[in-house]
């Protein structure tokens, strides 16, 4: 059997919808216009939680798992530690993608082998990708733990600042599973959404007109003539841009390693477009057929 919580295949949920409408407005011209939606929905699970942090001497947690260091100030780094975690569930994410377009357009014959096309097409993808994941600030301030002056249960070294720039911080015990009696509260503490949007456009508008503007002994001469413009812009948001490191309030985050917002998934912004404008020609002279003298 598989284990729903350290596989890739996930619950998925898709939508479709097509629809046309065309209606000859007289014998020789026909108007159309056609749209499509897609939606798409999938739910994620990665492996455990994780993250790299610098323990510093001074905290309590580190003498209660038997960790011991040298003399000298509180607050220095002793090294490098990753720790993964299963205590705040499954890693979860949700993907998405909204794609829509529309399409109108023009086709007549103008008589005398003479036709026109005219068509316009709008469309739109979103994709969002929403991942619960630890906010990296909240977590470098909860296991940065110290004991307060005057003795007692252990609290973040923020909260010992006359100002105080992160109220609400909770120490977290990441030495060793169950030693965390407030779970719920870290829950709500330690973790946010990673969120990024990505929004992609693009507009195409194209007319062709072609027929036979003469004969030769061959046959006709067959012209077509075409032009088209296409748009495309793509703009990628998120809350978690790499290249915003955390804010560490003036030194107040200690321990930290990384400096992203975010634990797994911090997106870059993207905007941009470019436009293409075409046009052609095309004739086709037939030199000689069975049927002529030549």
């Amino acid at each position: 059997l598989v284990d729903p919580t350290r596989s890739l295949l996930t619950g998925a949920t898709s939508t479709r919808l097509f629809g046309r409408l065309s209606y000859d407005v007289s014998d020789n011209v026909n108007v159309f216009v056609e749209g499509s939606y897609a939606k798409n929905k999938t739910a994620l699970t990665n492996a455990v939680h994780f993250a790299v942090f610098l323990p510093l001497s001074g905290n309590p947690y580190l003498a209660n798992a038997g960790v011991t260091y040298g003399p000298g100030a509180d607050g220095l780094p002793l090294g490098v530690i990753l720790f993964a975690t299963p205590e705040f569930g499954t890693p979860s994410a949700v993907t998405g993608s909204d794609a829509w377009s529309v399409k109108a357009g023009l086709n007549g014959d103008l008589g005398s082998g003479w036709k026109f096309s005219t068509t316009y097409v709008h469309g739109e993808v979103k994709q969002n990708l929403t991942s619960r994941e630890f906010n990296m600030q909240h977590l470098y301030a909860s296991l940065d733990a110290v004991t307060p002056a005057g003795g007692g249960a252990p609290v973040c070294y923020v909260s010992t600042l006359a100002a105080n720039p992160l109220p609400g911080c909770l120490p977290y015990n990441p030495f060793g599973a169950n030693r965390n009696a407030n779970m719920a509260g870290l829950n709500n503490w330690l973790f946010a959404n990673s969120i990024s949007d990505v929004i992609n456009k693009m507009d195409v508008f194209s007319a062709s007109i072609n027929g036979s503007p003469f004969d030769l002994p061959a046959g006709p001469v067959s012209v077509s003539l075409s032009a088209e413009y296409r748009k495309n812009s793509l703009v990628r948001s998120s809350n978690s841009d790499p290249a915003v490191p955390i804010d560490t309030l003036g030194g107040a985050i200690r321990g930290t390693v990384f400096n992203t917002r975010f634990g797994i998934n911090n997106t870059g912004l993207i905007s941009g477009s470019n436009n293409v404008k075409e046009a052609g020609i095309e004739v086709l002279a037939p030199i000689t057929s069975a049927q002529s003298a030549i």
